[in-house]
């Protein structure tokens, strides 16, 4: 492994999934089920031995941003491996593929486990907690309770929150920290003695809550008499509300209300701002907010309200963890943010995943968990990030992270970072499941996720097709009976949902083979026509020519042209071409919407210049290349080429190679602005 884009993207192959469940999922049997089997002494040997992570690494992230040369390290990787392995987002199995995937011993797919109990052979000394309910409310209060339990079976308060505006119960689980409080969410009229639920009445009752403070305005929920708060021997001076006109005024009502912001470290007082528009960033955050606790702010997209940037300066904020990419929160928050003084660490993930991912090395950092190692993970339903508001008031305190996955099984960036903390530090993570759905095989995260796409022949020796593989060794194939030939240039699409390739449904009546005895080979191509690049869905297996790659690009690509890398915006395509004069190859940017063609680089020898596999940077306007030095031949004869009379090749003896031949080529990696054509190299290690 190498430390890669982002802590959630560390291997020398990124991230991917395959499109059938990876392996058998087990749940335990009722609500907060404590599976030991075996001792937890391991674990805590584990937890001696992990890693530990100081606020200065935080410091360096913040200024030098690390995320982008992490990103850098894993692109450089990944060029031994010819861009044929890549990330896989979620994908329906259903479909998605002109031959059902098999496994290695020939099943097309695995069953679920039993919910009964959780089988030894995949538990191990691992323990699983399941908080559950049938809806987000009972959930809710058996959260609340679990957090009760920790302590004497007691809480003086409790903080109640709307069920039916996230925004205010995002808000509530820093509060609650700074109190001692459970969150329990609240039905609309839940409050009133005819409608109030029993479960929480007697939640309320059972831990001797004294005082409550409820967020969000009267109108969303109300508490007028008959009240069961009242019922329940509460005074009016007893019971608080903390509100404001919307979301973004009732989060500083609710930060006003904690008090002075905690402090993350040198970095000094901190607070959390995220989109009022992404309840899965609010949730994926809230552990690391109840930890300190900070408050947690939240923000139109598009600007930083005015009232916050207010509270920033009157509490003096020191350090702002922002949270998404700036699809969800525009670039001009962060600039408000530093305008304003504070220093910020953004959680940027590429989904919500990603970002709960970044999110638990952020909680590994804070304060109170940097002098134990993570040895316990929650995970919840991306789908369903709301089952989960609650959850981060009792997880952050105790310093464990919550992220995301899928039903069924781990969602591929979480089963990838997984399995990377699982292997640098040692430790085996018990599991905090939140909600009935969320299922978890310990196993899973042995493996990392990967797939690899590669091109076979077909079964009757004509034709060629594309085959998917997991990291189970299970094969999906596509376009088996789709009529092409001479499948090249297979490459991931930046979405990693399609492939791209280059290949003939109809092309060059000649496809090479290598030299046969002494002479270079050619077979006939299934049919005749034109070389085109195309576009493979892999969802539902639907092939076309790529949308993004004009037709006439089939002309470049017989002139030599190669391995066309669209740039995520895809306004670029970046292609290796052969430089004139001279046998190496340079590479050349060509705008898709004008056509224009700029060559970025400028190769004066005889090696060649490779955009890496995933190399674009988020910006979309640079990108990683590698400068691969090709060992040169002594004194090369030209010979004529055995096929074709008209073309020569050069050839030389071994023995004519100079001293300097080796069996891997010297590599060099870049960073290049595609519009300025500036390239600047990389450091070793970077």
């Amino acid at each position: 492994t190498a430390r890669g884009a982002t802590t959630a993207y560390e291997l020398a192959v990124k991230p991917a999934e395959t499109s059938e469940a990876v392996g058998p999922v087990t749940r335990a049997s009722s609500s907060r089920t404590r599976g030991y089997i075996g001792s937890l002494a391991a674990r805590s040997d584990s937890r001696q031995a992990g890693t530990s992570h100081g606020a200065h690494k935080l410091a360096r992230r913040i200024s030098h941003q690390c995320r982008d040369r992490r990103r850098v390290v894993a692109a450089l990787v990944t060029v031994a491996l010819i861009g044929l392995i890549a990330p896989l987002l979620p994908i329906s199995g259903a479909g998605a593929a002109e031959e059902d995937s098999v496994s290695a011993d020939g099943s097309a797919s695995y069953a679920e486990a039993p919910a009964e109990a959780m089988p030894d052979d995949l538990a191990g000394d691992v323990e699983v907690v399941r908080y559950t309910g049938s809806g987000p409310y009972e959930l809710s209060i058996d959260v609340a309770q679990a957090l009760v339990d920790t302590g004497d079976g007691t809480a003086e308060w409790a903080v109640l929150a709307p069920g039916e505006s996230w925004v205010d119960a995002a808000t509530a689980g820093p509060l609650a920290a700074s109190l001692g409080a459970p969150v329990v969410l609240v039905p609309p009229g839940g409050l009133q003695t005819a409608t109030a639920r029993s479960d929480l009445v007697e939640f309320l009752r059972s831990a001797g809550v004294r005082r409550v403070v409820i967020v969000g305005s009267a109108g969303v929920l109300p508490n007028h008499e008959p009240s069961v708060l009242y019922g329940l021997g509460m005074l009016p001076r007893n019971i608080e509300r903390v509100d404001g006109d919307d979301p973004v005024g009732t989060s500083i009502a609710v930060a006003e209300r904690i008090g002075a912001p905690a402090e993350f470290g040198e970095l000094g007082r901190t607070v959390v701002i995220a989109s009022d528009q992404s309840v899965a960033d609010a949730v994926a955050v809230g552990p690391v907010a109840a930890s300190g606790p900070f408050p947690l702010l939240l923000t139109p997209p598009n600007q930083l309200d005015p009232r916050i940037a207010a509270y920033l300066a009157e509490q003096q904020i020191e350090h702002v963890v922002l949270v998404g990419g700036t699809a969800a929160i525009a670039p001009t928050v962060r600039e408000a943010i530093e305008a304003a003084g504070a220093a910020v660490t953004r959680l940027e993930g590429e989904d919500r995943y990603h970002t709960a991912a970044l999110a638990m090395d952020l909680l590994a950092e804070a304060p109170g968990c940097t002098s134990n190692a993570i040895d316990s993970i929650g995970l919840a339903l991306g789908d369903e990030p709301q089952l989960a508001l609650t959850a981060g008031r009792l997880l952050g305190p105790q310093c464990i992270p919550l992220l995301f996955t899928e039903a069924g099984r781990l969602a591929p960036v979480t089963q990838n970072h997984l399995y990377l903390y699982r292997h640098r530090t040692g430790i085996e993570p018990s599991w905090h499941l939140i909600g009935d759905d969320v299922t978890i095989d310990p196993s899973a995260i042995e493996l990392p996720p990967v797939r690899m796409a590669t091109v076979a022949d077909n079964s009757d020796g004509d034709g060629q097709h594309i085959v998917v593989l997991d990291e189970h060794h299970r094969a999906r194939r596509y376009l088996t009976d789709a009529g092409f030939d001479g499948i090249t240039h297979v490459r991931w699409s930046p979405g990693h949902a399609t492939i791209t390739f280059t290949g003939i449904r109809g092309g060059s009546p000649l496809i090479y083979e290598g030299v046969r005895d002494g002479a270079w080979a050619f077979r006939e191509t299934v049919h005749g026509g034109m070389w085109r690049t195309y576009e493979l869905d892999l969802r539902s297996g639907a092939v076309r020519p790529h949308s993004g790659f004009p037709s006439w690009y089939a002309h470049l690509i017989k002139d030599g042209w190669a391995d066309p890398t669209p740039s995520p915006d895809r306004e670029y395509d970046v292609f290796r071409a052969p430089t004139e004069d001279y046998a190496g190859h340079s590479l050349f940017a060509i705008h898709v919407e004008t056509g224009t063609v700029t060559q970025i680089t400028h190769n004066t020898t005889n090696d060649t210049h490779h955009v890496v596999s995933s190399g674009w940077l988020p910006d979309g306007r640079r990108l990683i290349y590698t400068h691969v030095r090709i060992a040169q031949l002594k004194n090369p004869v030209p010979v004529e080429h055995p096929s074709h009379p008209n073309r020569a090749y050069a050839y030389a003896e071994p023995t004519q190679f100079g001293s300097e031949c080796g069996n891997v080529p010297q590599r060099r990696a870049y960073i290049v602005d595609v519009a300025t054509g500036h390239a600047d190299p990389l450091p070793h290690g970077s």
